[in-house]
């Protein structure tokens, strides 16, 4: 016969975790939130340059001036290196 654990709906995680171990995990999580945010911004600098890119190219294959998209890219090119300085 296989063995059951009980369940009691009364009863919540904080209950059975440590608070201690809480704490920790709650002291981790804040200090990889900036951590977590800036990989986000270095994730989106690098998708609209790679959209930038591909603009670029197809606006050369239309012959048509892609006009200050090179200016736009080297300020893109900017924020990527600034984002991949992480303090």
């Amino acid at each position: 016969m296989p063995s059951t654990i009980p369940y009691d709906p009364s009863l919540v995680l904080g209950q059975v975790v440590d608070q201690g171990a809480l704490g920790i995990v709650k002291q981790i999580a804040d200090q990889q939130g900036p951590v977590d945010a800036a990989q986000a911004q270095l994730n989106s600098a690098i998708a609209s340059r790679r959209s930038l890119d591909m603009l670029k190219v197809e606006l050369a294959n239309m012959h048509i001036d892609p006009g200050n998209l090179h200016e736009n890219a080297e300020r893109l090119d900017a924020d990527i290196k600034g984002y991949a300085k992480i303090p």
